[in-house]
């Protein structure tokens, strides 16, 4: 934190992260995160049930409804009344694309008095595959389980929530929801510092995502400002001013590159507050 404000008994101290950096970091989150988000959606979207139920109205019709939930059942993505079925197969189309890798195309035909309708085309190819295979296979069997029966009614579902697959992609894509929300996080933090020697007190205020927190310490609970020094991998150290309370409640200042600066930003503090200086050396 920087200081902002040193006047009439008051230092107020706020985060160096300014509108410009909190709007770099707001565009990095987005950026970062949209195309997992968008990949989530789709898996979400797709962790749901589907069934398939059939009415034998008379001997040689049968009507069919096919019904598929995503978000654990809270939408109905697709349903498809058919009527007059007659058979229903798996469709499944193999290839490869530009780049030479194997693809998969997955859906149900279904066959009927007036021609045949098609259930279950996947929006978009996930490594390679559109649709379900399991889940196409599914439909065909269930229909045609009820077109060779002598049941007058039938239904059968399918609960894709837990598949293996889509517990492995969403392990896969959570650490990158998690490394773009932190920026988003952080530009939408503030931070507040106060050193009022007026009031006697020290007063915390912290706004974030999660609600707004404020704390407040007398003034007598700091004591000191001491230095902390940080090396990093290519041998630079740099140096913060970080404000002690005796309750080891501690605030971390700007970071600077000189120990002198430190020292003078601790020793305003100092001053401020009537405790001794220290020296620079």
């Amino acid at each position: 934190m920087k200081l902002v404000k040193h006047e009439g008994g008051v230092m107020v101290f706020k985060p160096n992260l300014g509108l410009s950096g909190r709007l770099a970091a707001i565009l990095f989150g987005l950026l970062f995160s949209a195309l997992p988000v968008a990949f989530f959606t789709l898996l979400l979207r797709e962790l749901g049930n589907t069934a398939v139920s059939c009415d034998r109205l008379a001997w040689s019709q049968i009507n069919c409804q096919i019904t598929k939930t995503g978000f654990g059942g809270l939408i109905t993505n697709e349903a498809q009344q058919v009527n007059w079925v007659q058979s229903a197969k798996q469709v499944a189309i193999y290839g490869r694309d530009s780049d030479g890798d194997r693809t998969a195309d997955y859906k149900t035909e279904i066959r009927t008095k007036f021609g045949s309708v098609i259930f279950g085309e996947g929006l978009m190819a996930v490594n390679g595959v559109r649709g379900s295979a399991s889940e196409s296979l599914f439909v065909a069997e269930a229909i045609n389980q009820f077109v060779n029966s002598r049941l007058n009614r039938f239904t059968a579902n399918l609960n894709s929530s837990f598949a293996i697959q889509n517990i492995f992609m969403l392990l896969f894509i959570i650490p990158f929801l998690l490394i773009g929300f932190f920026p988003l996080y952080q530009s939408l933090e503030f931070k507040t510092l106060i050193l009022d020697r007026n009031q006697r007190q020290i007063i915390f205020q912290h706004y974030s995502l999660l609600g707004w927190r404020v704390k407040s310490w007398p003034l007598s609970e700091c004591q000191k400002v001491v230095i902390e020094d940080y090396t990093d991998s290519y041998d630079n150290t740099s140096f913060t001013p970080v404000i002690m309370l005796n309750g080891q409640q501690k605030f971390s200042l700007e970071r600077v590159s000189h120990r002198d600066q430190a020292v003078l930003i601790a020793n305003q503090i100092h001053r401020f507050l009537l405790l001794p200086l220290i020296p620079n050396a």
